[in-house]
């Protein structure tokens, strides 16, 4: 059974959604860092444009959202490193009952 856990938790779905450069890199003059409101805000953005539902069951952090109805996801604002992009994006991982 434990390894069946092991399994789902391997397996689950989670998608990132990039930030306006604002949000985006610390380095930047004008870095604000994005608290709840925006990123309900960009996952909203995110979802209209690719023709999705979203209703949000928390209005703090962290942010947990229903998207089309069905799928339980968290949202939570991560540090990416690479080689051409380096800042913040929204992190969303689903959430198994």
């Amino acid at each position: 059974m434990k390894n069946l856990n092991i399994l789902k938790n391997i397996f689950r779905k989670s998608f990132q959604i990039d930030l306006d450069d604002k949000y985006c890199y610390p380095n930047d003059k004008e870095f604000v860092m994005a608290d709840s409101r925006i990123i309900k805000i960009e996952i909203e953005r995110y979802c209209a444009k690719n023709n999705q539902t979203v209703a949000f069951l928390t209005n703090e952090k962290p942010i947990i959202f229903l998207l089309n109805g069905k799928e339980k996801y968290t949202a939570s604002l991560k540090m990416g490193y690479g080689r051409y992009n380096q800042g913040y994006h929204i992190h969303c991982l689903e959430l198994l009952d």
